[in-house]
């Protein structure tokens, strides 16, 4: 029994010892090991990046080193060589060098200097993340490969250069770079990746060149300060959350290649004041608009066939809304809690509303539904007040198909309104050119290509199905 407590003994020494020195050797304060390719890799002391974070001060990465009467050239940095080294101030990496791996300087909060030299090639995941003070940093030309979250969280980095044949800025690469004011896309860039410049809350403009095919979900979610954005005609869908909190935005200029607007597009852009929607969207996703509560003005075209649950849910400064003939269903909460919403103009083409669709809309005055047939409505599609101090206005000869309706009949406020075919109401060509009127008194761009409604020309009114 002694002997297998003694063996026990010599096997838990010698992998102790292998634990220590996980590393192949050390030079100059520096650790190292030897690749299979006959080159050095810088990497921590011990077994695991967690044991030690001897790295501090001032390091220097030399070209070449001596080890055991043989010269090996330091060809990389390791996956989390300096992890975590907050004493480490500068590195200086030297030009053998040719990558730097996965978290190599990750949580280096005190390195204040780095300069990457021209002999990179690749720099993988979150090599630099929560660098805090970092301040700058150039990119050389020589960077063909870099991954996703290089510098995020690089809170004081306030400029970076990008090399001008990057064809992809990568997810997350300058997530929460809160210092970051501006940044040049070069014009070789096809995709912005998700997350790329999420949380840069510093960030006042950005330019995205016409190159750009696809910006990524929550590209630019959390950037606080930026104005005014221009999506380039190269664009087709905006992704979920693209420009989702960026609540200085004031101007958005979409162009008409884009056909779809992602879940949370635009969400709560409390700088929004009004929107146009191009006629090539087709669909408005979930939550796409919610929280715009300055938004008082949208204008959905007759291109859109989907309007996504709570899609402008919580907007409040909106009074009034005309939904195109284009869409069939009202999604669960797309006007829930716009307390501004005064008149909503409801298309023939719409043959449900779903739960709280208009819950919360607490001053809800007029609804004009232009179908003959009730649309199915559940329960808490409106305020319960709207039972009392809502009119809904529908076609004539159908007051008492919707007083018996199921759910209708709640409502104390049904009147029918007289239509007048568009025709009757320009009986000469003189009258062509009288402006058009929503029911809010809103002048439309003239008569051609009006989203269902009831309108209002030389003082009569007609209905467009």
């Amino acid at each position: 029994m002694k002997q297998f407590k003694n063996l026990a003994t010599i096997i838990m020494g010698l992998w102790c010892c292998v634990a220590v020195d996980a590393h192949d050797f050390e030079a100059d304060g520096v650790y190292y090991n030897i690749t299979y390719e006959g080159d050095l890799e810088v990497t921590y002391k011990g077994e695991s990046y967690d044991s030690y974070n001897e790295y501090i001060g001032e390091v220097n990465i030399p070209e070449k080193v001596e080890f055991e009467s043989k010269v090996y050239s330091v060809t990389s940095i390791g996956d989390y060589a300096f992890r975590g080294c907050s004493n480490l101030t500068s590195v200086t990496i030297s030009g053998s060098v040719t990558t730097i791996g996965a978290g190599a300087f990750n949580g280096c909060t005190g390195l204040t200097s780095v300069k990457i030299p021209s002999s990179v090639k690749a720099i993988f995941n979150s090599a630099f993340y929560g660098c805090t003070g970092l301040t700058n940093v150039k990119i050389p030309d020589s960077v063909t490969t870099i991954r996703e979250h290089v510098f995020s969280g690089c809170s004081n980095l306030t400029s970076v250069t990008i090399p001008s044949f990057w064809t992809c800025i990568e997810g997350g690469l300058f997530k929460d770079c809160t210092s970051l004011t501006s940044v040049k896309i070069p014009d070789s860039v096809t995709t912005i990746e998700a997350h790329a410049f999420s949380g840069c809350s510093s960030l006042t403009s950005i330019t995205i060149p016409n190159s750009v095919t696809e910006i990524g979900q929550y590209a630019f979610n959390l950037c606080y300060r930026i104005t005014s954005v221009t999506v380039p005609n190269s664009v087709t869908n905006i992704e979920v959350g693209a420009f989702r909190r960026c609540t200085g935005l004031k101007s958005v200029t979409i162009p008409n290649s884009v056909t779809a607007f992602g879940k949370e597009a635009f969400a709560y852009c409390t700088g929004l004041i009004s929107f146009t929607i191009p006629n090539s969207v087709t669909s408005i996703g979930d939550y796409a608009f919610s929280g715009c509560s300055n938004l008082t003005s949208v204008t959905i075209p007759s291109s859109v066939t989907s309007i996504g649950t709570d899609a402008f849910r919580d907007c409040t400064g909106l009074a009034s809304v005309t939904i195109p003939s284009s869409v069939t269903s009202i999604e669960y909460g797309t006007f829930m809690g716009c307390t501004g919403l005064t008149s909503i103009t409801i298309p023939g083409s719409v043959k449900s509303i779903d739960y709280k669709a208009f819950e919360g809309c607490s001053s809800l005055t007029d609804v004009t539904i232009a179908s003959s047939e009730p649309p199915a409505l559940k329960e808490n599609s409106f305020n319960k007040t709207s039972y009392i101090l809502t009119t809904i206005y529908v076609p004539q000869g159908s007051l008492i198909t919707y007083q018996v309706a199921d759910l209708w009949e709640k409502f104390r406020n049904i009147k029918e309104f007289d239509l007048v075919g568009i025709e009757e109401v320009v009986p000469d060509s003189e009258s062509l050119d009288d402006p058009v009127f929503n029911l809010q008194g809103i002048q439309m761009e003239g008569a051609d290509n009006l989203p269902g409604g009831i309108y209002i020309q030389g003082g009569k009114k007609f209905m467009v199905k």
